[in-house]
């Protein structure tokens, strides 16, 4: 288990930033977090929320994400967990701590390197300018989680598959799905998004000489998504991303 203890500055090298209804902030404080990588659990995860110029907030919230390398913006990350606040006054702050997240509850999510982000009153925006600093990260670049998938030992042993392959990844629209199972039978094919919301489900006839599925996409927005198929051996999972 790893325990990491950091200041935090506002003017952070990057950071994914909102244009907040409420003159909020996230910086000059101390943060730290612990994260177990064998459980894939982040605990003791702490923090400090700023009200700016006097005005308070009322009814916001504050997320925790975790973020891939190769993310542009919160379209790419994952939202672990977030909390409503109900209010901060004047030019007051707001402790948080004690937050604990564990990543195996997002389907979506795949084993890799990411950093960890705080998020106060998040939007989809991006923003460098320190002035409106309402996301930060509380990993810094040499601080990446690394996180191994809970049940990766295979596909074979997970439900009885010999080929799952998904194309093209990225994707604009129609989504091809190539399956071969270790016998006939029906699966059941669930889409969630980076929350863990179902989004569409299907049955899928698989067979042991192979078959071709297709999944449109063309109706949800861009983002990442977690093709997971189940039966009655288990399941598997694999990311895709809508573009």
């Amino acid at each position: 288990m790893k325990k990491i203890y950091l200041t935090i500055l506002a003017a952070a090298a990057f950071s994914f930033a909102s244009k907040a209804q409420v003159d909020l902030s996230i910086g000059n404080l101390d943060a730290g977090f612990a994260y177990n990588s064998t459980t894939g659990i982040i605990s003791d995860i702490y923090f400090s929320i700023l009200s700016n110029e006097n005005k308070g907030a009322t009814n916001f919230k504050v997320g925790i994400y975790l973020v891939p390398k190769s993310a542009t913006g919160l379209d790419d990350a994952f939202l672990l967990d977030s909390k409503n606040v109900p209010s901060i006054s004047g030019n007051a702050s707001i402790d948080v701590d004690s937050w604990t997240v564990d990543i195996n509850k997002i389907e979506a999510i795949e084993s890799g390197t990411y950093r960890l982000l705080v998020a106060v009153d998040f939007e989809k925006d991006i923003s460098e300018t320190d002035e409106d600093n309402n996301n930060i990260f509380i990993s810094e670049q040499g601080d990446d989680l690394t996180y191994t998938k809970k049940g990766s030992s295979g596909i074979k042993e997970t439900m009885g598959l010999t080929t799952f392959n998904v194309y093209p990844n990225p994707a604009t629209e129609m989504v091809n799905l190539d399956i071969a199972s270790v016998k006939n039978g029906v699966v059941t094919c669930n889409v969630t998004d980076l929350t863990g919301k179902l989004v569409s489900t299907k049955p899928l006839q698989v067979s042991t000489s192979g078959s071709f599925n297709q999944l449109d996409l063309s109706a949800l927005p861009k983002g990442i998504y977690a093709v997971q198929l189940i039966n009655e051996l288990g399941s598997i999972t694999k990311r895709i991303v809508k573009q």
